[in-house]
């Protein structure tokens, strides 16, 4: 675990060994002294940014605390090279011009919002196209750009309108 992440973590820890979800339904963080000495290897900045973070934890509600702190639990049982992994694609995000970023954040909020169904579909759709060869891709995409605009259009309209029953 790096940066931010880190720094988040260790105010939950410093914070009394408690997360103070809710009276009766606390998660105890483990009591370690190497908690005070990562303490005192982070950054100003990443201590800011911890203190910052626990103040906004602990102001939400207690749903929103158990679900970020189930998603703390799914990240430290990944392997270490699954999470290097996951850092590594978080990075190549960050270094994309804000634009492209908002983009990729909309299709995500979309791809979120569609049912289940077609979500589905879709990824099941991505699966057969990481599958095919390069060229295959690269064959599929050029016959895409020769195709007529308004017969673009007009798959595109026939794509939503099934993602819509």
């Amino acid at each position: 675990m790096r940066g931010l992440a880190r720094a988040v973590l260790v105010a939950l820890l410093l914070a009394g060994g408690t997360t103070g979800v809710a009276r009766g339904d606390e998660v105890r963080a483990p009591r370690a002294p190497e908690r005070f000495r990562e303490w005192k290897a982070l950054t100003a900045e990443e201590r800011r940014a911890a203190r910052e973070n626990l103040r906004r934890f602990r102001a939400l509600d207690p749903a929103q605390r158990r679900r970020i702190l189930e998603d703390f639990r799914r990240w430290n049982e990944l392997p270490e090279e699954r999470r290097r992994e996951l850092e590594q694609a978080y990075e190549r995000f960050r270094r994309l011009p804000e634009e492209r970023r908002e983009r990729l954040m909309r299709r995500l909020e979309r791809f979120h919002s569609l049912p289940s169904e077609e979500r589905e579909r879709l990824l099941r759709n991505y699966e057969r196209w990481q599958a095919l060869s390069p060229e295959q891709r690269a064959r599929l995409r050029e016959r895409w750009r020769r195709l007529p605009p308004e017969e673009r259009e007009r798959l595109r309209r026939e794509r939503h309108g099934r993602a819509g029953r």
